[in-house]
């Protein structure tokens, strides 16, 4: 009747796990009043349980549980909604698959629901244990008929096998679980596995090997044998490094989760060495007090290493531990910094511990011995620790001879990822209500400049929405009275206090006066109004200038124009009404001198105008000298003709001989040079002349008089 107990038990949680999976879902949020009851939130009913928080116990319930959360009476001390998040997390399941070295099985421990194990049956001698990184797979090696079995995790079946390795026992797989490396015991090579084809690479080392571990960042691989470790590269399948360790029976490894410290557990005496994977090299032996270290885990952090221990008489300085009983083993926790004990007893004390493996969690770790009996008189070939409170949580039998090599603990398919849902109490609901306090002044300004600001303020009670302020046409408003637009919104849901609500003219409002009603808007509530007493925009000033112009005397006056500052908005002449003009009494045959250029008229709604006058200078028009001319009398060229000159009243005319004597000079030039000298001809020849009263310099230069 038990063993059909059993297999009952076995069905059950098959169906529930595999043929029904139960997930959890995302839950409704609510939405209650303060005074009544909330739904009750129910959880799916399966393998899984769920630990739920509540962020806000002021809601009515209290803050974290376990299981359903009832019914419970909103309660809400304040004036606006309050709300409590909950986040739902399932408790996390592990499956342990542990092989049963005499029995030709595995048996599959679900340390959760304590269900009687599964038993797979995988061959003869099931040692070797290697689980995917998705938990779908979960590799057993057979040392005896040398097969390594695929169970699919699914369905705790053996969906098939790989046959001919060479007496194989541990076993490792990539972080990507497209490989899967076999420690064959008695041939110098390992495997290499597809484990998507099964197809097998052979890679050649110098020992044979009995433990496989992985480097967590899957670049290497190695293996360990006693005396030797192998480090091997897994992207070119070579034989990196052979780490010399001592010779005695390595039984256990574990290596740090940064990939930097590899720990092997040694059999009878006991101890353990510490390989640095960096550099390569081993530390010497470290002992701990060990009759020997037959399983050895490491915490995620990796700050303790676990391992199974005995003897007696030992001391307990922290760096040994002493045995309550004599005679039988225990788990103890080591400080990897350190080396020394933090936590003892963690088994129980049993006569033959073997093997160590700790869930994903860190949280719970697995035991296995061999069918012996506590001190208390309890039998099991499996225990489950919580290593935070050292306390036993399980106690489990398989079949016989129980001896996983590798990690055989895994998380079980969970029950979804953690949820959140919400619960908001509302308070008595009153009507959405607008109150408006204090008035603004009338602001005046110039147009193109913003106005000064002038404020009022505005609160609200139960808003399900902000208030919207609209001002009246040609003003703007702000909340901080730095940015101004043409609406602004204060506050959000539920009570508004009193804030102040600024409201100026824009710089672009037209002259005028402005006026009107401030609108004041809430979803739900009755409008607001208030009043914008009138205020004033005067016209900007813009400055018109005539330009200054030049031209020479006797030419036609040059086009006038005028020069705009102090236009605003980026605006231009576009906006002037009427074109303002510019006017001079200048003509063609006006004397050299300066007369005014005058502005006048023009128009602008937005601008008063400023003229400013400018200038129009006539200046004489420029001399022109010859370098030679022919006094012979046939009246062509007979003088010196120096063009314009007159239009300069205060010259003098001066020649000289190459000899510097003067032979000729005038003022004002009115007769202009014949050739000669004291009535007399001069000869052919270059002279030199001076000219002053053009420019600030005189002009000089030469003439050459040809006969």
């Amino acid at each position: 009747m038990r063993y059909l107990n059993q297999q009952l038990s076995r069905i059950i949680f098959f169906l529930l796990l595999i043929i029904v999976p139960v997930v959890l879902k995302a839950q409704t949020s609510q939405t209650v009043t303060v005074g009544t009851a909330t739904s009750p939130v129910s959880f799916p009913v399966g393998t899984c349980n769920y630990r739920w928080t509540n962020d806000n116990p002021l809601i009515g319930i209290s803050s974290a549980g376990i299981g359903n959360i009832p019914s419970f009476i909103a309660t809400n001390n304040t004036s606006a909604p309050i709300t409590g998040t909950f986040t739902v997390t399932p408790i996390i399941r592990t499956l342990a698959y542990i092989p049963n070295s005499t029995s030709g099985t595995v048996s599959v421990l679900d340390s959760y629901s304590q269900s009687a194990p599964i038993v797979i049956p995988t061959g003869v001698a099931p040692i070797g244990v290697a689980i995917s990184p998705d938990n779908t797979r979960v590799y057993i090696s057979d040392i005896i008929t040398g097969t390594i079995s695929v169970i699919d995790a699914a369905t705790n079946t053996v969906s098939s096998a790989i046959p001919g390795a060479s007496a194989p026992m541990g076993m490792a797989i990539t972080p990507d679980g497209k490989y899967l490396y076999v420690a064959n015991t008695q041939s110098n090579d390992i495997w290499k596995i597809n484990t998507a084809t099964k197809s097998i690479t052979p890679i050649t080392t110098t020992h044979p090997s009995e433990l496989m571990v992985m480097h967590p960042d899957g670049s290497k691989v190695y293996a360990i044998h006693s005396g030797v470790v192998t480090v091997i590269d897994v992207n070119n399948n070579t034989v990196l490094n052979n780490i010399t360790i001592d010779p005695v029976t390595t039984i256990s490894a574990a290596i740090s989760p940064d990939g930097n410290n590899l720990y092997i557990g040694n059999n009878t005496p006991g101890y353990i060495q510490l390989v640095n994977t960096i550099t390569n090299s081993a530390s010497p032996i470290i002992s701990l007090g060990l009759t020997s270290a037959s399983g050895m885990a490491i915490s995620p952090d990796g700050k303790t290493l676990y391992i199974s221990l005995g003897g007696t008489n030992i001391s307990s300085d922290g760096t040994k531990l002493t045995v309550t009983y004599s005679g039988f083993r225990t788990v103890a926790a080591v400080n990897t910094s350190s080396l020394k004990y933090v936590a003892t007893n963690l088994g129980g004390n049993f006569d033959s511990f073997r093997s160590l493996s700790l869930s994903p969690d860190g949280q719970h770790l697995f035991i296995v011995h061999n069918s012996n009996t506590t001190k208390n008189g309890e039998v099991s070939d499996v225990n489950v620790s919580d290593v935070t409170a050292a306390v036993i949580e399980g106690l489990y039998t398989v079949q016989t001879d129980p001896f996983p090599i590798g990690n055989f603990v895994t998380a079980a398919n969970s029950c979804g990822p953690p949820v959140k849902f919400t619960i908001t109490v509302n308070p008595v609901i009153m009507p959405p209500a607008i109150n408006i306090t204090g008035a603004p002044s009338s602001v005046n300004t110039v147009y193109g400049t913003p106005s000064s600001s002038t404020s009022f303020n505005v609160s609200g009670s139960s808003l399900t929405a902000g208030i919207v302020v609209t001002p009246p046409l040609g003003f703007e408003v702000s909340a901080d009275n730095l940015v101004f637009t043409n609406t602004v919104t204060i506050g959000s849901t539920g009570t508004v206090s009193s804030s102040p609500v600024y409201i100026r003219l824009k710089q672009t409002t037209f002259v005028g006066s402005y006026s009107g009603n401030i609108t004041l808007t809430s979803t739900g509530a009755a409008n607001g109004t208030q009043t914008m007493p009138a205020s004033t925009v005067t016209p900007a000033p813009l400055t018109i200038t005539a330009d200054n112009k030049t031209k020479i005397s006797g030419e036609v006056n040059p086009v006038l124009t005028l020069s705009y500052s102090e236009f605003v908005n980026n605006e231009g002449i576009a906006q002037l009404t009427t074109l303002p003009t510019v006017t001079t009494a200048v003509t063609q045959a006006s004397p050299v001198g300066t007369y005014p250029i005058t502005v006048s008229g023009g128009s602008a709604s937005n601008y008063s105008f400023r003229y400013v006058n400018g200038v129009l200078t006539v200046t004489p028009p420029p001399i022109i000298i010859p370098n030679a001319f022919t006094p012979n009398g046939d009246g062509i060229n007979d003088t010196w003709n120096i063009n314009n000159l007159n239009a300069y009243p205060k010259t003098t005319v001066e020649i000289l001989n190459r000899y510097g004597t003067r032979v000729y000079f005038s003022n004002n030039y009115p007769i202009p040079w014949d050739g000669k000298y004291n009535g007399g001809k001069v000869p052919s020849g270059t002279y030199y002349y001076i000219i002053t009263g053009v420019n600030s310099k005189p002009l000089a230069g030469y003439v050459a008089v040809i006969r």
